[in-house]
């Protein structure tokens, strides 16, 4: 329930957010002046964001590159698809993946026309539209000059690790054919892009009324289901405990550890500094300080250093250290015994961290010592051995020579 509550968490803001741009994107559509494209054709010197709506007609044809598809706007992307060989404390394993070499992006004029007049839409420059794919196709080529349709693009060799195994090229389109809602700026007699660096030429297929509509009916479901997921996420997160397997496999180390560690934290090292870990011990004792390397392939060589407070050195260990320390502040640092491994390996090395130990007794304190009286506690005097054997019928060994009077020896 635990981690199904930080799920529920996790999906409700990401409906917020997505009904926060919906809403967002509905107040900016209300908020531009809207006019009919006759109206905007004829008063070309209007300042600032418009807004109008009409049927789509080209001037000229204009056509998608690879597809060959009749469009307003395009976009082509140029991938390298590869694999490459990364080592993990787990061994060797084929890593495979994607890298963007270019885009291309092109559009050409239009006329939008509801009926009161044409009014030339400029979608040359940076349009923003929801695009739909047109084509993809992958060549099994490493690099050179490529075609793909009338598309031709050149893609220069890779020098990286990186084994590149073929080219993808992906198009999308622009390509409304009924009714377009187009917002920006008026220059020239045509709407354009907007200025700034953020501007563009906002385009999208169906009427103001419609995006309107949609767009506030995404951003109240998205609020709606937010608010959902949100309530029963936060109480499954905070009235129920994460299962012990789960706690385990989270527990990951503090930064700060207070005389013992409750049970194994695990961490990761990624360079040859290590993890240094800040350790306060309040009670005199022996401590154990012990580093469990994780069941892989090419597990941690764990190298323990304990410093004091100063940053002195106190003790260095192969991953077990059990020492008596005193009460201070310490500094608990992990590594790999081995230079420049831990960099290596894809994703680090892993541990287990343990802190344990056994605070000493304090020993009972003689009477007289603790007393508040700063005077010595008086010697008692030594007992004469005859007091001691006082039962006639014991042997006595008689002392070789007898002592004198005043208990001086005879010399």
């Amino acid at each position: 329930m635990h981690e199904f509550g930080i799920v529920l968490v996790l999906g409700s803001i990401v409906a917020a957010l997505f009904a926060f741009f919906q809403h967002r994107k509905a107040k900016k559509i209300a908020a531009a002046p809207f006019h009919k494209t006759g109206e905007l054709a004829a008063n070309s010197g209007m300042n600032g964001l418009v807004s109008t709506e009409g049927a789509p007609r080209p001037l000229a044809p204009f056509q998608a590159p690879c597809s060959g598809k009749p469009c307003v706007y395009y976009q082509v992307s140029v991938e390298t698809v590869w694999d490459k060989q990364v080592k993990t404390e787990n061994g060797y394993k084929t890593e495979r993946g994607s890298s963007t070499v270019r885009t291309d992006k092109a559009g050409t004029t239009f006329v939008l026309d509801d009926t009161s007049g044409p009014l030339t839409i400029d979608a040359r420059e940076k349009v923003s539209a929801t695009l739909k794919e047109s084509f993809s196709q992958t060549q099994n080529v490493s690099h050179g000059d490529v075609v793909f349709g009338q598309y031709r693009t050149h893609v220069p060799a890779s020098h990286g690790e990186e084994r590149v195994t073929g080219i993808r090229v992906t198009e999308k389109i622009f390509a409304p054919t009924d009714k377009v809602f187009a917002m920006g700026k008026l220059a020239g007699g045509a709407m354009r892009t907007t200025d700034g660096l953020l501007g563009s030429l906002e385009l999208y297929e169906g009427g103001r009324e419609q995006l309107l509509g949609r767009s506030a009916r995404n951003a109240k479901f998205g609020f709606i289901a937010a608010a959902a997921m949100f309530v029963p996420g936060l109480l499954g997160t905070l009235l129920f405990k994460a299962s012990p397997a789960a706690a385990s496999a989270s527990s990951s180390c503090e930064s700060g550890i207070t005389d013992t560690t409750s049970a194994d934290c695990s961490d990761r090292v990624y360079d040859d500094q290590g993890k240094t870990y800040a350790w306060k011990i309040t009670k005199a004792g022996v401590y154990d300080v012990h580093v469990t390397p994780p069941a892989v392939t090419l597990p941690i060589d764990p190298e323990i250093t304990i410093k004091d407070g100063t940053g002195k050195v106190v003790t260095t260990g192969p991953g077990d250290v059990r020492q008596a320390f005193a009460p201070g502040s310490y500094s608990v640092n992990v590594r790999d015994d081995s230079k420049g491994r831990a960099a290596s390996m894809k994703g680090g090395l892993g541990f287990a961290l343990k802190i344990s130990g056994t605070p000493s007794e304090e020993p009972a304190a003689p009477a007289a010592v603790a007393s508040s009286d700063p005077k010595p506690a008086p010697t008692p005097a030594p007992q004469p051995v005859a007091a001691v054997h006082t039962d006639r019928t014991s042997p006595v060994t008689p002392n070789k020579e007898p002592a004198t009077k005043g208990g001086h020896h005879k010399h």
